[in-house]
């Protein structure tokens, strides 16, 4: 089952420029997945320090499980549906045209009763100050 810190790992990836890692590692495919995404679209949102931090306490949490076969569905718990439906309702805030990286983490943070929220602000990482990136992003 896909959990909060799933994606929270695979926002942080992605955020430094490391998506590769999300489908090699996290798929069992070695090191001979495919680029996704080689440049990061933006500037990355965390500091490495807090990335690295992040990555660390994620491992420690999560259970380690079995790759997972690329046709295999995987159920969504319900802690991360309520994730997306929190990004449904933040992105309409910012009339974009996708659900983009920093609105799934601001949508993290807003959680309650929920790890990965507790670990982004161990990172001093709050819904306010995505959103004001996401703000800052908007205005240019």
């Amino acid at each position: 089952m896909l959990e909060v810190e799933d994606l929270l790992k695979a926002l942080v990836l992605e955020d430094q420029g490391m998506s590769k890692e999300i489908f090699s590692n996290s798929l069992g495919l070695g090191g001979g997945g495919a680029v996704v995404n080689s440049a990061p679209s933006q500037l990355p949102f965390l500091s490495s320090e807090s990335a690295e931090h992040l990555l660390s306490r994620i491992k420690s949490i999560m259970p380690q499980s079995d790759p997972v076969g690329l046709t295999d569905e995987i159920p969504v718990s319900d802690a991360l549906g309520g994730v997306f439906d929190s990004a449904s309702q933040i992105h309409a805030q910012f009339h974009g045209s996708q659900i983009e990286p920093l609105l799934l983490l601001a949508a993290i943070a807003t959680q309650s009763n929920n790890e990965s929220a507790e670990l982004l602000s161990e990172c001093g990482i709050t819904q306010e100050s995505v959103l004001a990136k996401l703000r800052e992003i908007a205005d240019n």
